[in-house]
């Protein structure tokens, strides 16, 4: 069975040698940590690399291979390597696999849907994503700025009200 890692950038790997269903979870996770902080100008660089270029800025390995996304990309990176004589260690560290970010799309729209979200293809954007997320926790936080206000009202005027 294969086993992912998952990063944003260099510094935020959140997923090390997991299952894909594990792979699933915690890039759901992260989206809403990322969606989250973001609703409250409190995200990073990788929370918006995430939003704006969505699965497309996950980097993702398949053990200690990293996979890509783009044959094309693959293809002229392969060439390159070649003229350096490297690209037989180029092919030990790098596979290409599109079909995996497919799957990881239909996959975690599918697990949006079942969450209430209705959102397009995650694989270049995950603005709308973003956007939902960032509604829902808006009228959550609303909704509990009224309820600490008459709680306090109640605590402090129990008989007014």
């Amino acid at each position: 069975m294969p086993l992912y890692t998952v990063r944003i950038g260099e510094r935020d790997c959140f997923a090390r040698a997991v299952t894909y269903d594990d792979m699933l979870r915690r890039i759901v996770e992260r989206t809403l940590h990322a969606a989250l902080a973001r609703s409250i100008d409190a995200g990073d660089w990788e929370d918006e690399q995430l939003r704006r270029q969505g699965l497309e800025s996950l980097q993702i390995y398949e053990g200690t291979r990293a996979i890509w996304s783009d044959r094309a990309l693959y293809e002229h990176e392969l060439a390159a390597s070649r003229t350096l004589n490297a690209d037989d260690s180029f092919v030990k560290e790098n596979m290409v696999d599109p079909d995996l970010y497919d799957r990881l799309d239909r996959d975690l729209r599918r697990l949006w849907r079942t969450a209430g979200y209705t959102v397009t293809s995650l694989r270049n954007s995950m603005k709308p994503l973003f956007h939902e997320i960032e509604k829902d926790t808006n009228r959550y936080a609303e909704h509990a700025r009224e309820s600490v206000a008459t709680d306090v009202m109640r605590l402090l005027f129990p008989d007014h009200g």
